[in-house]
């Protein structure tokens, strides 16, 4: 018998299984089955790799970059003076772009024009993390929201802007289109 034909496919052993948080671990989670060890590793790097491990956090994130803006946004108390002073905190999620902004809008309206990033693109990513994405969406979660569909005022009452982006909504196409003095006053920022 030779190597090969002991790691076939037809010799099938057990698979593996991923208890790990936040994502994967009992009793709030199911544990995620996994094939193989490719998968495995996959699935870590994409689920595991990059947590907030601030206490009652958790938040997953796609890279080491928007990991580390997420702590610093949302976790450092200097970082929250600094903002409370009115100093720009908010950095580009590009690590080669070293442009930093007051406001979250401010960012987003840089990414869009200099980096030609989509205007669907999922921007909140730094204060909610993918796992949200992850869970509802799966392996096919992508960054790029869709379009968006406006809902029933009477559903919608109560609801802050910040609870419409945990859900993925986004504004409708026109209302939230920024004008030209406001692009210049977030490139002035």
């Amino acid at each position: 018998m030779n190597k090969a034909s002991r790691t076939s496919a037809g010799s099938t052993g057990p698979g593996l299984l991923c208890t790990l948080p936040p994502t994967c671990n009992p009793p709030h989670n199911k544990p995620t089955p996994l094939a193989n060890s490719r998968d495995l590793e996959i699935h870590y790097g994409k689920y595991h790799a990059h947590v907030c491990e601030q206490h009652g956090c958790g938040f997953v994130f796609p890279d080491a970059r928007l990991l580390e803006l997420h702590q610093t946004e949302c976790h450092d108390p200097l970082a929250a003076l600094l903002k409370e002073r009115g100093e720009k905190i908010f950095a580009c999620h590009l690590a080669s772009c070293p442009r930093k902004f007051q406001t979250p809008k401010a960012r987003r309206l840089h990414l869009i024009q200099a980096h030609s990033y989509p205007k669907e693109y999922f921007f909140a990513v730094t204060n909610k993390g993918v796992g949200g994405l992850l869970k509802r969406w799966g392996d096919g979660a992508s960054m790029i929201r869709g379009k968006w569909k406006q809902r029933d005022e009477e559903k919608d009452k109560g609801r802050t802007s910040d609870d419409q982006a945990e859900d993925g909504e986004m504004e409708v196409d026109g209302e939230s289109d920024d004008s030209e003095e406001e692009v210049e006053e977030a490139e002035e920022e």
